[in-house]
């Protein structure tokens, strides 16, 4: 989807990016979810709503402005760490 939009709307300036997140932590998942499950990934915490905003703050800034129709992972490291 991501691809596809862009090919569709950057000849008129529009860049489309997508972020896929790991799990974040939130209070309601603090009983579920044991902390030491985060330690698996390569930062070795859980991930918060702030790391998330800055990586779409980036995306939408001008620091990006060469950056289109890709799909950012931010998940500490996970998906590396299970190489």
């Amino acid at each position: 989807l991501t691809r596809s939009l862009a090919v569709q709307l950057g000849p008129h300036g529009i860049r489309v990016n997508s972020v896929t997140p790991n799990r974040i932590g939130s209070p309601v998942g603090e009983d579920v979810d044991p902390p030491d499950r985060f330690v698996k990934n390569l930062v070795g915490r859980r991930g918060v709503p702030g790391d998330i905003a800055r990586a779409v703050l980036f995306l939408v800034s001008d620091d990006s402005d060469f950056i289109t129709a890709a799909d950012l992972l931010v998940d500490g490291g996970a998906m590396a760490s299970m190489i």
